[in-house]
């Protein structure tokens, strides 16, 4: 950041004090430009809280926004045209009037650089110092004394253009006051989360950590599809999570075990028990294995019933028992039990 060097008995001009607050601008326009990025919008403070009847209240805040440092003349000082972030103030509160009820409005800060404070100055007069002029060349004419950046908020049903937009009033017909559940932050407004803030995000463990453990790879950009899928990139290769509409059920509750045993044995446990008290839907296939005890092909499997009810499949949460029964026999009776080894594949859905 530059800075001025004046010295003794230096006759001072007034350049030296305008370029002084310029370079104190443009140093702190950059500083600006490190934290948020040279194109990036942000705002600070703006609270917004119900007023009195159709009204609200907009705390003091700011805004950044890129522009230039100066676009017309500052003083003796030329314009200058160079790029830098600056800073739009609101320095007080302010109320807006709800334009009426039923109806939705958007608060929207505009940036603006006002040339303010006009006053009729007094002048040195080089002819004779004993005489003051009032206003340059004793014209009497009011000048500006300070250039202001200011955040100007207003109120509207349809957003003018150039402006930010900070919160959003739906104002239910026939109200007559504002309420704090009317007050939602606006779709785009550009607040982020101050230093102290994202610390106690961070503290809450609500970020990714950014080194990665052994076998996990570093997420280097989030963004959402059209479809509202959330695409996970680490700069090789993308991952898309599911929406809750592409799982199995619309019941997220519900779980399904799918896999495969073998053996003689005609009860099959779950690898992960369901919920007690809950019965799985169960589906049962197996291998068309021949079994030459009965001289038959065992190719279908059904479920036996409990002893406490013959009318009820002997499923549990845990585990289900079978009976395979064939589909051929040169025998009499073509119907039996087998006691060979089988490959049963086996899904489960319910509740875990």
């Amino acid at each position: 950041m530059d800075r001025q060097i004046v010295y003794p008995a230096q006759i001072p001009l007034d350049s030296d004090l305008l370029n002084a607050q310029r370079n104190a601008f443009v140093g702190l326009g950059h500083l600006a430009g490190m934290a948020y990025g040279d194109n990036t919008v942000a705002a600070g403070g703006f609270a917004c809280t119900p007023g009195t009847g159709l009204a609200v209240t907009i705390a003091p805040g700011s805004l950044l926004a890129a522009g230039v440092v100066d676009t017309s003349a500052y003083g003796t000082l030329a314009a200058n045209g160079s790029v830098l972030v600056r800073q739009y103030v609101s320095r007080d509160p302010v109320t807006l009037t709800v334009p009426g009820a039923g109806g939705t409005y958007t608060v929207y800060a505009t940036p603006t650089t006002v040339d303010a404070d006009a006053t009729v100055l007094p002048f040195y007069n080089a002819a004779d110092p004993s005489v003051t002029y009032a206003g340059a060349d004793n014209s009497g004419k009011a000048a500006p004394t300070v250039r202001q950046d200011v955040a100007q908020l207003g109120i509207a049903a349809t957003v003018p253009d150039g402006v930010y937009p900070l919160w959003t009033i739906t104002v239910p017909a026939a109200v007559a006051a504002i309420t704090s559940d009317m007050i939602a932050q606006a779709e785009g407004a550009p607040f982020y989360l101050t230093i102290p803030e994202l610390q106690a995000e961070l503290s809450q463990g609500q970020f990714v950590k950014s080194v990665p453990s052994t076998g996990q790879t570093r997420i280097e950009e989030l963004v959402e599809n059209a479809d509202g899928r959330a695409v996970f990139g680490d700069g090789n290769t993308d991952t898309v999570l599911a929406n809750l509409a592409d799982l199995p059920f619309s019941d997220t509750t519900q779980k399904i075990q799918a896999f495969t045993v073998s053996g003689s044995s005609r009860t099959i446990t779950f690898p992960v028990a369901f919920k007690p008290g809950t019965i799985p839907v169960v589906v049962v296939t197996g291998n068309m294995a021949y079994d030459p005890t009965w001289d038959a092909y065992a190719v279908s499997y059904c479920f036996n019933n409990l002893s406490s009810d013959p009318y009820t499949p002997a499923i549990t949460n845990e585990s289900i028992v079978i009976d395979a029964t064939y589909l051929t026999s040169r025998i009499s009776p073509p119907i039996g039990q087998s006691n060979d080894t089988s490959v049963i594949h086996v899904v489960a859905i319910g509740e875990i």
